[in-house]
Parts: structure tokens; sequence; C-alpha cells
């Protein structure tokens, strides 16, 4: 909410939550309405974009919901729970003519965006392969819907390894075939607290990747490899560098 006040020429109309007292709060700090029931405010006209910043097990209700009403929608990482729930989010924005983003957030990062501009003017080269890691402590598990399955539709490869697994498709090219393996070291929970995947490109290159609830330094670190150079990506410790 304080991020959208400070875009020129957004306004916040409602904030939503199944909690009244929370709605309520949010709409007193934001100046906006609130509501316990999205369904109830997608039919204003004064109403262009959803933002869905809920539990994943909601994302595709919500947003199809909204693009049916013809609001464009931003929905938070990932996407969804599943691949079919993601085709029927990606299906109702093309039948309802709108715009469907998700929130890959690291995409925006400095070192990130000046990682892409080296890649794009080919100053390491040729790009032959991504490997990196990604995670925290695990410390937001206990008590939260995060360890649960149900909501979650998974574990830290949903949570954390989306990010790399967006980065390694927008530095990469997409990716055509993925392979990777999902265990549970640390934490009391059902979803796996730890994950490393192998993606591979038609092209050839391709990214290795470790995702974590068990990453005590966090909270990422990221190296590219060109035939001509490198490039190392360091957003450990709260640091947002590159070299």
């Amino acid at each position: 909410m304080r991020a959208f006040s400070e875009i020129d020429g957004a306004r916040l109309v409602y904030t939503v939550d199944l909690d009244e007292k929370k709605a309520r709060l949010a709409a007193v700090q934001s100046g906006c309405e609130y509501s316990t029931d999205y369904r109830t405010i997608l039919d204003r006209g004064d109403i262009d974009c959803a933002i869905v910043a809920t539990p994943n097990n909601v994302h595709a209700k919500a947003s199809v919901y909204a693009m049916s009403r013809g609001k464009h929608v931003l929905c938070e990482k990932p996407l969804a729970s599943s691949l079919e729930e993601a085709m029927r989010m990606v299906q109702a924005a093309e039948d309802n003519l709108v715009k469907l983003k998700v929130g890959s957030n690291l995409r925006y990062f400095p070192n990130v965006v000046q990682a892409k501009k080296t890649l794009e003017d080919e100053s390491i080269g040729k790009l032959m392969f991504l490997r990196g890691w990604i995670g925290n402590s695990g410390s937001h598990l206990k008590g939260s819907w995060y360890s649960k399955p149900e909501i979650m539709g998974g574990g830290t490869l949903l949570d954390n390894g989306h990010h790399l697994i967006d980065l390694s498709s927008w530095f990469l090219g997409n990716i055509s075939h993925a392979v990777g393996y999902v265990c549970t070291l640390v934490h009391d929970t059902p979803s796996e607290d730890n994950a490393v995947a192998v993606l591979n490109t038609n092209e050839g290159t391709f990214a290795l990747i470790q995702s974590s609830w068990t990453e005590w330094n966090g909270y990422t670190y990221i190296e590219i490899y060109g035939h001509k150079g490198s490039m190392m990506l360091d957003c450990r410790q709260g640091l947002n560098s590159s070299r």
C-alpha cells in the first residue's frame, strides 16, 4: 500500500481482507474504503486493477474473478499453486482482454537490471549457464500458512525458488526442460525446506539453482557465465551489488 501510494496517477480505492479489523485498519492508513469480500466491489467503474496479495491457494480464484469483471491484475508470486490454475488465469486474461502480471520483484533489483543490460550488449559473450542459490532461515514458517501445503501449494521452491526460476528464464530464454530434487532437512513442515533444480533451454544453456528455508546467510547469490567472462550478483545479508 505504501509503495502504491507513491505512484503518480494511481489511487488506492479499496482494501480487502477476510479479517474486518485488518481491512478497516489498512483502509484508515491508506485513506480509502474497505470490504471483506472482493466480489462485492469489482463491478465498480472506478477500479481499473486488482492487486492480489493473498495466500497462494486464493490467487487463481481471486484473479480470474477480477479479470472476468474487466480488471487488470497484479498477482503476487507464485502465479498459482498448480499449472492448471496458472493456465486458467492466463486464459482469463486473454478472454477478457486485460493484463495479468506477476510480482517478480527481483527483476527490479539494481544489480539484476544491470546484469540484464550487460547480457544484452554481450559484454561477457554468448551466455552459457547460470548457477545460484536463494533462501532464508525459515523463521516465518511456525504457525503460518507457509507450512500448510493445502494453502501454500509447495515449499521453498514455490516461495523462494520461484525468483531464480523467473530470472533464469529472463536471462537464458524459455525453459524447455527441468529436473529437480526436494527434501526436508530441518523444519517440522510437510513441505520441502530445501530444493535443487536443473533448468535447460532449447539453445543448450542451463541453470543450476538451489532454494532453501535453511539458508542462514540469506538472501540470494547468482553467478552468470558467458564465453568471454562472468558476473556475480550478490544479495547476501541485505546487499545488492554486482561485479
